[in-house]
């Protein structure tokens, strides 16, 4: 998953791909929330169009994208669903309490809709600059044979750490059952191993995605913690009851009623981020470059790191906080 950046010169021959396709792909999943199928179509292709002209400062792998298309998610959810949309409609502001609480169920669809736009955007454009790149220095030189599948291997690791932290939220909330109804049974056993299993997956993924993203403990745990957010959002809320045959619902009792999943899942992400950055720095510290090439690409994660990245991590955090409040009275 992380698309290596690129170096000034090949920065400057890539290929700006089409944002509104990223859009359009999911904009059945953010249909309701926007007003019908159409609404979603709308608000999907103008808030594609919108991406790359706000975040044009360079190329960034598909974890940071992810990060940060979530936080354009909630930001969306304030500028259309907060304002324009009932503004346009109704002719006033939903900026009171009442009023945010009652487009609650519109957040899930947003943050959805901002974070999968985001890393469509961002492969599309990678596949782009591969094609037509003209600077062999703007292209990785890892060699996938070695780096990648033990990357693969740390990540599953790292899941399963993460995963074990969580399955001690899941014990004492009594979820495992749950769990296990995916695959028809109620043991919690069954869920014991399932959860596990997806653990790993999850742990694996974040591997591929976020891979030579973290400078440092504190930003493996950043990135984990906006990682298990997200799954929160895409896992629990949505593809979860979408699995066990149940109606997938975004309304504030539910979301409300999810709330301790929130917090395993923040401390799944918070333990996945920072052992996967422990088993990378003993074999793999990326900022410590042997050419030029790599010196460019190495300097651009710092640099991203130390500079938009704890925003990103800060917002998720705030739109994890902001989700209680509002649905505080459907509790």
């Amino acid at each position: 998953m992380p698309r290596g950046p690129n170096s000034s010169s090949g920065r400057r021959c890539a290929v700006r791909p089409p944002a509104p396709l990223a859009a359009l792909v999911i904009h059945g999943v953010t249909g309701a929330a926007a007003g019908g199928l159409g609404g979603g179509i709308v608000v999907g292709v103008l808030a594609g169009a919108a991406y790359p002209v706000l975040f044009t400062a360079q190329p960034e792998s598909t974890g940071p994208a992810l990060a940060r298309g979530t936080g354009y998610g909630f930001v969306l959810w304030v500028v259309v669903g907060l304002t324009a949309r009932p503004l346009a409609v109704d002719g006033k502001l939903a900026w009171s309490f009442g009023s945010a609480t009652g487009l609650v169920d519109q957040l899930p669809g947003y943050l959805l809709l901002g974070g999968v736009s985001a890393v469509l955007f961002t492969w599309i454009g990678a596949a782009a600059r591969r094609l037509f790149v003209d600077d062999v220095r703007g292209l990785p030189s890892e060699p996938p044979g070695q780096r990648g599948p033990r990357a693969v291997g740390y990540g599953a690791l790292a899941g399963l750490g993460g995963g074990l932290v969580f399955t001690v939220i899941m014990v004492m909330i009594g979820a495992l059952p749950r769990v296990a109804e995916m695959v028809g049974s109620h043991a919690s056993s069954v869920g014991l191993v399932l959860h596990l299993v997806i653990a790993l997956v999850i742990g694996v993924s974040y591997a591929v995605v976020f891979r030579r993203c973290s400078f440092d403990v504190l930003s493996g745990i950043g990135w984990g913690v906006s990682y298990g957010f997200f799954w929160w959002i895409l896992g629990d809320l949505t593809l979860l009851p979408a699995l066990d045959g149940d109606v997938v619902r975004w309304d504030a009792s539910t979301i409300a009623s999810q709330f301790p999943s929130l917090v395993g899942h923040l401390a799944y992400g918070a333990a996945l981020g920072a052992i996967y950055y422990g088993l990378e720095v003993r074999t793999n510290p990326w900022w410590l470059t042997r050419n030029a090439a790599e010196a460019i690409r190495a300097a651009t994660r710092r640099d991203q790191t130390r500079g938009a990245a704890p925003a990103l991590w800060v917002l998720i955090v705030i739109i994890a906080l902001t989700l209680p409040v509002l649905v505080g009275p459907a509790i």
